[in-house]
């Protein structure tokens, strides 16, 4: 009888301590994760390895030190852990996903790639390890690649956000904007609070042409983010584009008041005055964004565009010498702009046009006897 009360204490003993070990290991980890979050990474660490001391090979223990190290910008240490990880738990992804992201934040893609590969070969149907390897692939050059093991990836996992984002990101970069939509819609159906997702998806409706479905998507998220600049005035926009010009204006007054430095804003409200076709209120607009920012290229654009308009109209009358007034003004404009590479191309078919109407001025200016 004594053996056997014995036998049961003794068993009731370890039981108890294994209790007490997890529930230190909790509350101690409970206590880092509070550190970690309030970005106090010494003390989240001191926690977490006293969590670690109750129970040697936790997982979820060892992946928060190893990540709370990188933060920390402690690489080697963060390593000993993530190795440590996969060391433990080969056949999870956890260790590969930590590593291999090291790996990629510091520019190191072989080592990286080498990673993930392992990763998959252990964890074949974890499409985070994909989403790893496509972005590595990606960043090192190699197109075709990232764009496959993307797909495969959303294969495994179709409403995998980061994954669907990051294919988009790819797409959208390669101005495959029809595919990119194909990518973000399944995100903002699913999460239709991620406002980042959304606005992506209405700005390739608006490359793609298909404006009301840009200014839908735009309205979704100027209803959660009522306040931000960005969004008022891309939903301006969009409401141009489907030709309410009313709402146009209200939404560019909006963006005006919310920031009257913004260069930008006072460039796309010139938009506005020149779909009407108030050629004089367009180039207020502009002029002003010069003032506000000389740097910006596409303003000295839209500026040649409103006098080579205001040209056209001239020719229109047969008022040959403001015609060519105007001409002179919009090459002034737009030579500016030829010298920079990325803009000039967008230029020089226009500023081939205006030299050939201003030698027709000329000529008509002097028959005249001007």
């Amino acid at each position: 009888m004594c053996g056997i009360l014995f036998h049961f204490l003794t068993a009731n003993v370890d039981t108890l301590k294994d209790t007490i070990k997890v529930d230190s290991s909790k509350m101690y980890l409970s206590i880092a994760a509070d550190y970690y979050r309030k970005n106090e990474y010494e003390s989240a660490i001191k926690n977490f390895k006293k969590a670690l001391s109750f129970d040697t090979a936790d997982i979820v223990i060892l992946s928060s030190i190893a990540r709370t190290f990188q933060d920390m910008s402690e690489i080697d240490s963060a390593k000993i852990y993530y190795t440590k990880l996969i060391s433990l738990y080969p056949d999870s992804s956890k260790g590969y996903l930590g590593l291999g992201g090291l790996y990629y934040k510091l520019n190191e893609y072989d080592s990286a790639k080498v990673v993930y590969e392992r990763g998959i070969e252990k964890s074949p149907e974890d499409a985070d390890l994909y989403l790893g390897i496509a972005s590595v692939y990606k960043s090192m050059g190699n197109k075709e690649a990232a764009d496959s093991l993307f797909k495969y990836g959303i294969e495994l996992n179709p409403l995998n956000l980061a994954l669907r984002n990051s294919y988009a990101d790819l797409l959208i970069k390669e101005k495959r904007y029809k595919e990119a939509i194909e990518q973000l819609k399944p995100i903002v159906d699913k999460y239709p609070e991620d406002v980042v997702s959304r606005e992506k998806l209405g700005d390739m409706y608006m490359k793609t042409n298909q404006y009301k479905s840009a200014l839908n998507q735009y309205l979704k998220v100027y209803d959660i983010k009522p306040d931000n600049k960005k969004i008022v005035l891309k939903t301006a926009n969009a409401y141009l584009r489907t030709n309410n010009r009313t709402k146009a204006k209200e939404f560019y007054e909006k963006a005006v008041s919310f920031d009257t430095t913004d260069a930008y804003v006072f460039l796309n409200y010139a938009n506005y005055y020149y779909a009407i076709g108030n050629l004089s209120q367009a180039e207020k607009k502009v002029a002003k964004a010069i003032r506000l920012d000389s740097t910006i290229m596409p303003a000295y654009i839209f500026m040649g565009n409103i006098k080579k308009r205001q040209m056209l109209l001239s020719d229109k009358q047969k008022q040959w010498k403001q015609a060519k007034h105007y001409g002179e003004q919009a090459l002034y404009f737009y030579r500016k702009v030829l010298s920079n590479p990325s803009y000039a191309g967008s230029v020089r078919e226009s500023v081939d046009f205006i030299n050939k109407k201003l030698d027709y001025y000329k000529k008509k200016i002097f028959m005249q006897g001007g």
